[in-house]
C-alpha cells in the first residue's frame, strides 16, 4: 500500500497492477471483515467506482484497468483535511486487519 497526496487529497493505492478479480476479491474482504456495506456502485467503460461509509464520511473504492486498485476520499479535490484523516486512518485498519 502506497499514500498518496499528489492530487489535493488522500489517496490509498492498494495494488497498481491489479485485475478485475482482484478487486472483486478485495471488496469482498472489506464487506466480511469489515462490515462494509457499499451504497453506490459504478461500473464503467474502464473502471468501477464503488462507494461506502466510513466513521461518518464516504470513501470510494475504485478500480481502473490502468491504475488498479485505489481509496480516496468521495469530494476528491474539495475534501476537508477530517476527510482525508479519515482515509489515512481505514488505511491503519486495513493493516490491522491484514487486508492490504
Amino acid at each position: 500500500m502506497k499514500i498518496k497526496n499528489e492530487r489535493g487529497y488522500t489517496e490509498l493505492e492498494i495494488m497498481a497492477k491489479a485485475e478485475y478479480s482482484d478487486f472483486c476479491s478485495f471488496a469482498n474482504q472489506l464487506q466480511e471483515k469489515l462490515s462494509i456495506t457499499f451504497i453506490n456502485k459504478v461500473d464503467d467503460f474502464d473502471g468501477l467506482y464503488w462507494t461506502f461509509n466510513y466513521n461518518n464520511f464516504i470513501i470510494v473504492l475504485a478500480y481502473n484497468v490502468f491504475l488498479g486498485i485505489a481509496v480516496y476520499p468521495y469530494n476528491g479535490i474539495h475534501v476537508s483535511e477530517s476527510e482525508n484523516l479519515n482515509v489515512e486512518k481505514f488505511a491503519e485498519v486495513l493493516t490491522e486487519y491484514q487486508l492490504i
